[in-house]
């Protein structure tokens, strides 16, 4: 009977020695490999290098311990028959894995508590993440809103979060300004100009390259060095301030007063290419052969904000297919710097609004090619950076386009320059001009609704395809003033135009008026009346 017990107890210690060797030389394997790792302690804090010595103390401990009951359990099996050396050998076994365990339990919890440490010292060494409330708190002392119509948009917007680094600040103005007065020599940024600072500090401001678009209507800051830190969020400051003037050598700005606005930089850079996500008017593509008017805009829009310093004529071939020839025309960009729209040069008679219309030639078959830029082979700066000077379209941060060659369809995430990642697609155009003029669908909240939640965006839907160029805050009001954008994009199901404000948070009980002025314009060039709509 004693034979038989002894034979049980045998096959039980070595069913757990064979469940617990595994498991300590997993344990023992992780933990030597990361001996090193262990060892690295961040010197500048006394509590970091004492965990990390005790975890050094235990993994010793672990590797002993385990080592011991390896030995013990081998002589368990050496000495099945012999009971005063197999009960020895069990002891042993036992007090092995025990100390093996309580190794692995203390370097765990070591481990957790290093963690914490090292999280609330990380934690203490980072910025403080502002809320949008005490964002908005500082924008209404810095920002002259009663100056806001002076700034038709800027990139990165008011209160936008996860800014990429290696970006550029984009501002385009309602009228063309004095490029002198940004402008240090050279295409040095004079700080006391617009001054980009980290939000709340009194540090110097950021030292940046400027060059100008759209006959200086449209200024590009391009800072010397990314702005923040890998891997940490921090709230960025631009402020234009009363040394900026206007075209005549004006003040841009009344009182001496300046445009504030911040913005969240994240720690990461950004190497995505852009590409295009829409475009209007519709292509003839998948066995689609409706006909456009010859007054409409060619507007395409992109993923993302483009570098509006490459919108340029060379980069946008519009042509008549039927005759290869050129359609001579002007490109410029808008919708926050996300929409390029093409203005064919041919007068061919007037809106509503007794304005000149411009045309595409009549009864003809187009195509539209959009250039992408060079990549540069120095890959080190990025997998999709263009060469500089840019010959084709770049994103802000000067990524070139992924244009995916016939109606954007190949695009891949991956930029290739031209003529690989061109962007191209066709048209054909009727001989009747559209004179109808766009009216509002809807608006959301709607006319004298209360108890609207102080964050609720502003929507307008437009009852057709709209010239998202001129929708913006010149063209679109929020009174009273206060710090706003209008985002617009295209809905293809129901063929509008749809507009967002975003904005501020609204003041308890307070009134706001928003107002759609008639500069507003319709993708075929009609100016809106203001005396229409909603029609829902």
């Amino acid at each position: 009977m004693d034979i038989i017990k002894n034979r049980y107890r045998i096959l039980v210690l070595q069913t757990l020695g064979g469940l617990l060797l595994p498991a300590f030389v997993f344990a023992a394997t992780i933990e030597s490999t990361g001996i090193v790792r262990l060892i690295g302690v961040q010197f500048q804090d006394g509590r970091l290098i004492g965990i990390r010595l005790f975890q050094i103390f235990w993994l010793l401990a672990l590797l002993a311990g385990g080592a011991f009951a390896v030995w013990s359990f081998l002589q368990i099996r050496k000495n099945e028959d012999d009971l005063f050396e197999l009960r020895k050998a069990k002891r042993n076994l036992i007090i092995g894995s025990a100390a093996a365990g309580v190794s692995l339990v203390m370097i765990i919890v070591l481990g957790l508590v290093y963690w914490g440490i090292n999280r609330s010292i990380l934690k203490s060494l980072e910025p403080k993440s502002q809320t949008i409330e005490q964002i908005q708190q500082q924008a209404e002392v810095l920002a002259d809103f009663g100056d806001v119509e002076k700034i038709e948009s800027t990139y990165p917007a008011p209160n936008q979060r996860n800014v990429a680094r290696n970006t550029s600040i984009l501002i385009k103005f309602i009228d063309p300004i004095d490029p002198s007065s940004l402008d240090g020599g050279g295409g040095q940024l004079k700080k006391e100009s617009v001054k980009i600072t980290p939000a709340g500090t009194p540090g110097q401001p950021t030292e940046g390259k400027v060059a100008f678009a759209e006959n200086n209507r449209t200024a590009k800051i391009t800072p010397v060095s990314p702005l923040g830190e890998p891997n940490k969020r921090l709230m960025y400051q631009v402020s234009i301030t009363a040394a900026v003037l206007s075209a005549g050598g004006a003040p841009l700005f009344s009182e001496n007063r300046s445009y504030s606005w911040q913005f969240e930089v994240s720690g990461f850079t950004d190497d995505s290419p852009p590409f295009v996500e829409s475009i209007v008017p519709l292509p003839n593509a998948k066995g689609r052969t409706e006909k456009i008017a010859p007054n409409a805009l060619i507007q395409i829009t992109f993923s993302e904000p483009i570098d509006p310093t490459t919108v340029k004529n060379s980069v946008i071939d519009v042509r008549n297919t039927g005759t290869a020839s050129p359609i001579p025309g002007t490109a410029s960009i808008g919708n926050n710097f996300r929409t390029v729209i093409f203005t064919p040069s041919e007068q061919c008679g007037s809106n509503a609004c007794s304005e000149p219309m411009f045309c595409l030639p009549k009864a003809a078959s187009l195509s539209v090619k959009l250039r992408a830029a060079k990549i540069s082979s120095d890959k080190s700066i990025g997998p999709n950076k263009a060469v500089f000077p840019y010959d084709g379209i770049v994103d802000a941060a000067g990524n070139s386009l992924d244009g995916g060659g016939e109606n954007g369809v190949a695009h891949n995430s991956k930029s290739e320059g031209s003529p690989a990642d061109d962007y191209r697609a066709g048209f054909a155009t009727t001989d009747a001009l559209d004179l109808t003029p766009p009216a509002i669908y809807s608006i959301n909240p709607g006319r004298d609704m209360t108890r609207i939640a102080k964050n609720a965006p502003l929507e307008i839907v437009f009852t057709k395809f709209m010239d998202l160029a001129s929708l913006h805050t010149g063209s679109i009001r929020l009174q009273p003033a206060q710090n706003y954008s209008v985002v617009s994009s295209h809905d293809f199901a129901a063929l509008r135009s749809r507009s967002v404000v975003q904005h501020d948070d609204f003041k308890e009980n307070a009134t706001y008026s928003p107002e759609v002025l008639s500069e507003v314009r319709d993708a075929s060039q009609n100016c809106f009346s203001q005396c229409i709509g909603p029609t829902r």
